[in-house]
């Protein structure tokens, strides 16, 4: 028994090695509120502006922002626009006419014709990661489609960061909890979008199909797991299956009585990314159910274990 625990740490730890078991441990980043259209188009330095005067065709023109964000305009001088909104520019420009009694009622527009960064990066898990171009306006799924979808390990939360806000990420999630698409959120020229990988747990033992799988819901319980690895087989011992968990002290061996819980005599645990389901084979019941092709199976997975 005491070789058998010890083969388990060994697993658990050659297991955890890999950066897709850790990658949303025990506790997931703070969600939040998603992103809307409101989230006006912001001016950038390098971006091209058409900016027109109602009726004075001399004061109308394109202008570029330079690398301080800085536009030069006639009469009015230099302003800087980087990070306002072409709303909140206009505005500016307006006020400045007035001020310097060139223009009594100026009715201003502003519009971004071209823009410094043109392109969005999606990184993460998407099939295809890169930058694609924004022309046209683009939403998150739009970004996700480009790239060729998600890859099967995909995980359930987006970070978004805009350029004009780098320290300011926000995080949505794909899919509501009755699994529908959600967050379908506006996307701006410049932003970088990652979608962030979906924490594993892992199914080991006398089981059907063993395996790490996708926790691809808010939770996953023991129940569940054990499902996806087509159950246990008819010559594991259930009493003595065990739960592996990485917590800040160490790697914590709990018992799991799944016995108990697949006849709903106990309730049933909720799992965590990167956990380990390891149940046991009984030596008896191999011996009855299989012979001695049963002990040489049962043998061949001590061994793996073990290294």
């Amino acid at each position: 028994m005491k070789l058998q625990s010890t083969a388990l740490v060994l697993v658990f730890i050659a297991v955890s090695a890999s950066p897709v078991l850790w990658a949303q441990a025990n506790k997931g980043p703070e969600i939040s509120a998603p992103a809307t259209a409101q989230s006006e188009m912001r001016i950038g330095a390098g971006d091209l502006l058409s900016v027109g005067v109602f009726d004075t065709p001399e004061l109308s023109g394109n202008f570029r922002v330079d690398e301080n964000g800085v536009t030069s305009f006639p009469l009015i001088g230099t302003v800087h626009l980087a990070g306002l909104s072409t709303e909140q520019a206009q505005q500016l420009i307006q006020s400045k006419l007035v001020e310097g009694n060139f223009v009594k009622h100026p009715q201003v527009t502003v519009l971004i014709t071209e823009y410094a960064t043109q392109g969005i990066t999606i990184l993460g898990e998407v099939k295809t990661p890169g930058v694609y171009p924004a022309l046209g306006g683009k939403h998150l799924f739009d970004l996700i489609a480009m790239a060729s979808g998600l890859t099967p390990t995909a995980g359930n939360l987006v970070t978004v960061t805009h350029r004009y806000h780098p320290s300011n990420p926000i995080t949505v999630p794909l899919r509501s909890s009755n699994g529908e698409l959600t967050s379908n959120i506006a996307l701006q020229p410049g932003d970088t979008v990652v979608v962030q990988r979906a924490g594993i747990v892992y199914v080991l033992g006398d089981v059907g199909r063993p395996g790490g799988f996708v926790i691809d819901s808010d939770y996953m319980t023991v129940v569940q797991a054990l499902a996806l690895a087509q159950g246990a087989a008819t010559t594991a011992s259930l009493n003595k299956a065990k739960l592996l968990r990485r917590t800040a002290s160490g790697v914590k061996e709990i018992p799991l009585p799944l016995k108990a819980i697949l006849q709903s005599k106990i309730p049933d645990q909720v799992v965590q990314a990167g956990d380990i389901i390891f149940v046991p084979s009984s030596a008896a019941k191999s011996i009855i159910h299989g012979g001695f092709q049963g002990i040489l199976q049962s043998a061949l997975v001590a061994t793996i274990y073990r290294l």
